[in-house]
């Protein structure tokens, strides 16, 4: 929690701002719910679900059942993948 005060700070010293409050603050420039689930989308293509999860401060089962629904997960990392050797010959 104490990452999300720091990174969205509220009113009152170290406490985080709401979560209406900031969709208040979204809509107000024009980013939709619609543009929101977009970008998350999007960081779960390229972020492992558990890594994003914790940096935006979601639910990390949340986070691993859209990766799930967008057919994302830790076998598509290459990073991850184990290095076969090949032959040379």
């Amino acid at each position: 929690m104490r990452r999300r005060a720091r990174l969205f700070p509220g009113r009152l010293p170290g406490q985080p701002i709401s979560a209406r409050r900031i969709r208040e603050r979204l809509r107000d420039p024009g980013i939709t719910r619609a543009s929101r689930v977009s970008a998350l989308d999007e960081l779960l293509r390229d972020i492992p679900a558990p890594v994003l999860a914790d940096l935006i401060g979601c639910n990390p089962a949340f986070a691993a059942e859209r990766a799930s629904g967008l057919a994302t997960d830790w076998a598509t990392y290459a990073a991850l993948r184990p290095r076969i050797p090949t032959a040379r010959g």
